[in-house]
């Protein structure tokens, strides 16, 4: 079978989970005898503007072509100038790049980047087209449904979109993101503290209440509406996939609710690293020993961790700690800090450390490859019912509601090694841990369905 992948590019340029699944996906397709060839968003051109597919050789045994001239990236950055996002231009590179490498099924990652000529001429030459929700990008601009502290439930309202991504990136900024420039110095310290300096910034103002109430200028109303075009632009996107893989039965929920009637199915994830290393553990009553492996962000469910904990540390419950790996802005006494973070080689020693994971994210986790890693090893895991990752725990843990420090501190203070044991024999009594020739057997059924 020939696959086209397209996502967002290799490491070291592009990071994370979604990058981590389409590489180890396309990879055991090699090994599986598929012929695979990886599509990615590459550079703006200053000079040149007619857009181009352009070989880069191979990556192991896939096939790599760069995207020239795509729309632009914004990741999770947000999104300033929607009026450049809307692509629907005829570009004629897309047939004949389905006209040279003739692929059977086309595995779309993302949306960012493409021009809706891609889907359009993946349609004019019959091939089926997968998309898997690694996150919301599409539904929402920023990729993840949240803003301003808290869950957002209004993504096609064009004034609250326009608040939300008040600070998004400038189109020079991401034309020089996108450059082989950038991609050479990256992961240069200067370049790094920039970057982190970014992320930390604080956003600016509420400058469009005047358009969620109806009374803004003419000017603030019509781009409220660019920003609700741009929406709809996405949901027309989305249209023209043919199937959709939902990595959890929370990603299905947001997706059929925006989209109540596309086709898909639930199957969940893993990643290549993952292995079945479950063994039982003991555990004390003197202390519990928690870890958080994601950034101690809000959105991530640090401050309901933190507000947790403080009360029953200063309540007289004390044996307890937290490790973390990441700064946090404020340090506690139980805390067990990692300032330099982890790798992937790190994680046997990190849960051989570790009685209980805590994903407490109050944003919508598509999936949470943590949870997974975790239960790989035979932790048990505490999650919020916004985490994906949810579906595979089973009893070997506890769901609770997101933002609830009340649920999170009153399940913490009747934790004990009894309970602690169970959870493990509930996890060690799992059906199997997924691993990537599993799962990528069970992508290449929806491939044929």
């Amino acid at each position: 079978m020939k696959i086209v992948h397209y996502f967002l590019g290799f490491p070291p340029y592009r990071t994370g989970g979604l990058t981590k699944f389409a590489v180890d996906l396309m990879s055991e397709q090699a090994k599986m005898g598929h012929d695979i060839f990886a599509l990615w968003p590459g550079k703006i051109s200053i000079l040149r503007k007619d857009v181009r597919i352009v070989h880069r050789g191979s990556v192991g045994d896939i096939d790599s072509y760069e995207l020239v001239n795509p729309v632009p990236v914004s990741l999770d950055k947000g999104i300033s100038e929607p009026e450049r996002f809307i692509a629907t231009e005829k570009h004629p590179v897309y047939d004949k790049f389905f006209s040279k490498l003739k692929p059977d099924v086309i595995h779309v990652h993302t949306l960012m980047g493409l021009h809706e000529a891609f889907f359009i001429a993946a349609k004019r030459h019959n091939i089926r087209t997968i998309y898997t929700t690694h996150d919301y990008f599409g539904i929402c601009l920023k990729a993840y449904l949240y803003t301003d502290g808290s869950v957002c439930d209004t993504c096609e309202k064009g004034a609250k979109c326009m608040n939300c991504n008040r600070d998004g990136l400038s189109y020079k900024k991401i034309v020089l993101l996108q450059s082989p420039l950038y991609r050479m110095l990256k992961d240069f310290a200067l370049v790094r503290a920039l970057r982190r300096a970014y992320l930390n910034k604080k956003p600016n103002g509420n400058n469009s209440d005047i358009a969620l109430n109806g009374n803004g200028s003419e000017d603030t109303r019509k781009r409220a509406e660019k920003y609700s075009e741009l929406i709809y632009y996405y949901k027309r996107l989305f249209s023209y996939i043919d199937f959709y893989h939902f990595n959890s039965g929370t990603a299905k929920e947001i997706y059929t609710d925006f989209m109540p009637d596309i086709k898909g199915t639930v199957i969940t994830i893993c990643h290549a690293d993952i292995s079945d290393r479950r063994k039982r553990k003991t555990y004390t009553n003197d202390k519990i020993r928690y870890t958080m492996l994601a950034p101690a962000k809000t959105h991530k469910g640090f401050e309901v961790v933190r507000k947790a904990m403080n009360e029953l540390w200063q309540n007289g419950k004390r044996n307890f700690s937290l490790t973390l790996y990441t700064e946090p802005d404020k340090t506690e006494p139980y805390m067990d800090i990692h300032k330099h973070g982890y790798s992937y080689k790190d994680l046997n020693k990190i849960f051989d450390e570790t009685d209980v994971l805590l994903v407490p994210s109050i944003w919508y986790e598509t999936f949470g490859f943590t949870v997974l890693e975790a239960i790989s090893y035979g932790v048990p895991v505490i999650v919020t019912d916004h985490v994906g990752a949810k579906d595979i725990i089973g009893e070997g843990g506890a769901v609770i509601p997101a933002g609830s420090y009340q649920e999170l501190k009153h399940l913490l203070e009747g934790l004990d090694a009894k309970r602690l044991a169970a959870w493990n024999d509930a996890v060690l009594a799992i059906d199997g841990i997924k691993t990537m020739p599993e799962l990528a057997g069970e992508i290449e059924e929806i491939y044929n369905l």
